[in-house]
Order: structure tokens, then C-alpha cells, then sequence
């Protein structure tokens, strides 16, 4: 199941932490050199051939290091769900 639009709206701006027993499982390779908090700052999505909507939400994190380039994710639900966790507003 993919995010409504609705649903995905209502979680830009909001904080996002990685969950504590995924966080093994999140930094493979050194790909998530970032910071465990992000910050979800936008949607991301396209009309699949059956003009069904693909709906994600855009992550930015910050790396630990001064002057680093923040860095983007963009996660569909399932994804999200597994390894993130929204923070309260």
C-alpha cells in the first residue's frame, strides 16, 4: 500500500527518527552516513501506466560532519514504515 496524497501532506514538516532495532539494517554499505533524525520536507510521485498515483515522501538528513551536504531519501510507505518513525508535532 503506497501513501494517499492526503496522508503524505499531513507529514511534511514533520521530524522522523530511525527506529532503534531497524538501525543495524539502515546503515548497509555506509549508505545512511546521516544522522538518525531527518526531517520529511516534501512529496515525490508519478502516475503509474495504469494511472495509478506512486506516492512518497521526501526525507532530508543531515550528515554529523560540519558543512556537509544534507542528504535526500525518498521513501515509498512500506519502506518508510519499517524503518522510520514520525516523531509527535
Amino acid at each position: 500500500m503506497d501513501f494517499s496524497l492526503p496522508e503524505a501532506k499531513s507529514l511534511v514538516g514533520r521530524a522522523v527518527t530511525v527506529r532503534p532495532e531497524r538501525r543495524e539494517e539502515v546503515d548497509f554499505d555506509g549508505l545512511f552516513r546521516f544522522s538518525e533524525q531527518g526531517k520529511i520536507i516534501g512529496i515525490s510521485g508519478q502516475d503509474t501506466p495504469q494511472g495509478i498515483p506512486e506516492i512518497a515522501v521526501v526525507i532530508q538528513f543531515w550528515f554529523a560532519e560540519e558543512e556537509a551536504i544534507p542528504e535526500l531519501v525518498i521513501m515509498k510507505k512500506e519502506a518508510f514504515m519499517k524503518f522510520f518513525l514520525v516523531q509527535e508535532a
